[in-house]
């Protein structure tokens, strides 16, 4: 039985480290790693609860040195262990070529070669967890999975692979704040972006086949990868042209609205920050327009509209106009998916 409370959070929060989000200029994949904090004094038998946290980011930046957990570790009036975890993003994490999962280069024969590869990382971190919590304090039976923004996507699709492979258990409870709702298709969809990355860097033409092109793609340099990525996100505007998670087959076969239904026993945690798009400024229609590029002008004057009758202040418009969309929203279907 799912129950739903609306709460306020307390504004006494431990204060983040004020680090930006990182994007493009990777110099190497070897970036996966994880911070661990532990109380003062935590042993190998102290068995304390653990906090799972991944970062959002767009599934193209971010970096836990954002999200320091010392403060809370020392505030906190209940010991436990926190863990923050690194993943492979943009290119590196989401590259998926325009062919089906389980044919054409997706047949398992490469095995270094997997849809949503990030998401992958995310789970060894979590399976590091289950092998040598202890080591630090803490009690892999009590893990808690939390995720801001796209880390809160990772989380919902944590859940989904949950429920179909049930003899993996990572975790026990899941907290999803401010869900990043990103396009979830078939690797096809990212056609555009493949043919634009591969042709940037070189790597395409009219009688490459996607295993050349692919074999082209792993001889060029992260860094030259990475400004192609990002230079592609620019001249397309908008989130819908990231590389982002996809239906691989595998981990991920169903709509994520039917998470709750899915995984039975996970005690979970749906919500959003009160700031969870801020937008820096950046006009209404310039913020909403790169998000949903098909809207005409006449939508956007609709749009302003009905937030103007409102009473969003003008400095406040944008940031609602984006985050009702893209956060809120999915909030609202998590907690009504159980109907």
């Amino acid at each position: 039985m799912l129950r739903s409370t609306l709460l306020f959070a307390s504004r006494d929060i431990p204060p983040g480290s004020g680090v930006t989000n990182d994007t493009g200029g990777a110099g190497s994949e070897d970036c996966l790693y994880v911070n661990i904090y532990a109380p003062k004094g935590a042993t190998n038998t102290s068995s304390l609860p653990v906090l799972a946290y991944i970062h959002g980011g767009g599934y193209f930046a971010g970096n836990p040195r954002s999200w320091p957990f010392d403060n809370w570790i020392q505030r906190s009036p209940t010991p436990f262990v926190a863990v923050t975890i690194y993943y492979r993003l943009s290119i590196f994490g989401f590259l998926s070529a325009p062919e089906e999962p389980g044919k054409g280069i997706y047949t398992g024969k490469d095995p270094e070669l997997a849809l949503n590869a990030g998401i992958h990382d995310q789970r060894l971190a979590l399976r590091f967890i289950q092998r040598h919590i202890r080591s630090f304090g803490g009690d892999p039976e009590r893990v808690t999975i939390m995720g801001q923004s796209a880390g809160a996507g990772a989380v919902g699709l944590h859940l989904t692979a949950r429920s179909a492979n049930p003899t993996e258990r990572f975790f026990r409870r899941a907290i999803v704040q401010s869900w990043y709702r990103s396009p979830f298709a078939l690797p096809a969809a990212r056609k555009e972006q493949w043919e634009a990355v591969s042709n940037s860097v070189g790597c395409s033409s009219k009688s490459s086949t996607v295993a050349h092109t692919l074999e082209c793609l792993r001889t060029v340099s992260p860094v030259r990868l990475m400004q192609a990525a990002d230079d592609g996100k620019k001249q397309h505007g908008g989130s819908l042209w990231s590389w982002l998670p996809v239906i691989d087959g595998t981990l991920f076969k169903k709509n994520l609205a039917s998470i709750l239904h899915a995984v039975p026993g996970v005690d979970i945690i749906v919500g959003h920050t009160t700031a969870d798009s801020a937008s820096g400024g950046t006009p209404f229609e310039a913020v909403v327009n790169a998000t949903y590029p098909g809207l005409t002008l006449a939508d956007l004057k609709t749009l302003r509209a009905m937030y103007v009758e409102a009473g969003i202040a003008e400095e406040s418009m944008a940031t609602f106009g984006l985050g009702e969309a893209v956060f809120r929203c999915g909030v609202g279907i998590l907690l009504r998916c159980d109907q």
